[in-house]
């Protein structure tokens, strides 16, 4: 990993502002949504290149900053999506290697006329832990 720049560390920190539902929604029309591959399933690692790329960082994960909340940032969108059940988490190959496959929830969101629109709504009536809701 290496040092962060004070672009990365700019990007990051407004990544960390940026409200997590927006985000989540975001991140899931990125994953999933239109001129992305049509396959239900993506690699871990598809989500944190969005990721990345959305909030104008170089590359999250081993091979990006030593800063690693942007790792954690992805893995709270992929937990919204788990309750709110648009994805979820797997593994896949000889490898186990680590995946988020589409529900069928999350199917109709990709599917739907704005899917941004769609995945907000769905995110939208989620309650965190230890927040008034």
């Amino acid at each position: 990993m290496s040092r962060p720049s004070s672009d990365e560390m700019r990007a990051l920190e407004q990544l960390l502002s940026a409200n997590v539902f927006d985000v989540s929604a975001g991140l899931f029309v990125a994953t999933f949504g239109p001129g992305t591959d049509s396959t239900p399933g993506r690699e871990m690692r598809a989500v944190h290149e969005a990721l990345a790329q959305l909030a104008g960082l170089q590359r999250i994960g081993l091979l990006g900053p030593r800063d690693d909340r942007a790792l954690v940032v992805a893995l709270e969108c992929v937990l919204l999506w788990e309750r709110s059940l648009l994805a979820a988490r797997g593994w896949s190959g000889d490898h186990a290697t680590p995946t988020v496959r589409l529900l069928r929830r999350g199917e109709s969101v990709r599917a739907s006329a704005d899917p941004l629109k769609a995945a907000s709504a769905a995110l939208r009536n989620l309650v965190l832990p230890g927040t008034p809701g």
